[in-house]
């Protein structure tokens, strides 16, 4: 019997989304955002004919929606659930009582790591669409951030022009990952 994980993000939404958009929209940013690879149909996430993770029907609680997981090929037994809720300006994507077929030591470095970005990037499309009602960031501010985190890279990349492509990118979604700010953002 593998071991429950449980995952949890969550974003600044200072307008709540209304519950039909919070029902829906997480898994079609997901099919988005894995560029049509994986697909969601009928309550499952599937990568062609197979069925990666399959979901029961949602039910509707006070803030959000729990989706219980119920199978698929990266599931080792059923059970646990998906819960998207939005309350206190705060929309929260949470997994619990989740059992990966896959050992933990590679679950978290493998599917853990998608789960914090897939999540995240979802969440962030989701506020997108929704008035924000913090005053945007002075261009000098934005110019001080990139410049730090330029500064950051090229140090990382030790000189070498051709690696620092690689390492921004690498850097950017390692830092909005784990902690949602770069160096330059703290």
């Amino acid at each position: 019997m593998s071991k429950a994980v449980a995952v949890e993000d969550s974003v600044l939404t200072p307008v709540a989304p209304p519950p039909a958009l919070l029902r829906d929209f997480y898994f079609a940013a997901t099919e988005r955002l894995m560029l049509g690879l994986v697909r969601y149909r009928d309550r499952a996430f599937r990568l062609g004919p197979l069925t990666l993770i399959e979901f029961g029907p949602p039910s509707q609680t006070t803030h959000g929606w729990t989706f219980p997981i119920s199978g698929g090929l990266l599931v080792a037994e059923p059970g646990g659930e998906l819960w998207i809720g939005s309350a206190g300006g705060r929309t929260t994507v949470a997994i619990a009582g989740y059992r990966p077929r896959i050992p933990l030591p590679i679950f978290r470095v493998t599917q853990l790591l998608y789960h914090h970005f897939v999540i995240r990037m979802a969440r962030l499309q989701l506020r997108g669409r929704l008035r924000a009602d913090a005053p945007p960031a002075p261009p000098t501010a934005r110019l001080a951030v990139g410049a730090i985190d330029a500064v950051v890279c090229f140090a990382l990349a030790r000189g070498h022009l051709r690696r620092v492509i690689p390492l921004a990118v690498a850097y950017h979604v390692a830092c909005w990952s784990f902690g949602g700010l770069t160096l330059g953002g703290l």
